[in-house]
């Protein structure tokens, strides 16, 4: 599966205040499961771990 943002700029930079940055937003998704081509939209969130 490729998933593709639709917007650019969904980065949010939070490193002055927490330390962290995080990423959410609309995406696109394509790939092929059982040979079969498929597509879809979604919406997803990417953030570091957090340190223990």
């Amino acid at each position: 599966m490729t998933v593709t943002p639709d917007l650019v700029d969904q980065e949010l930079n939070l490193l002055s205040p927490v330390g962290a940055v995080h990423w959410e937003g609309s995406v696109s998704v394509r790939g092929e499961i059982a040979g079969s081509p498929v597509t879809g939209i979604g919406y997803t969130e990417i953030h570091p771990p957090r340190p223990t």
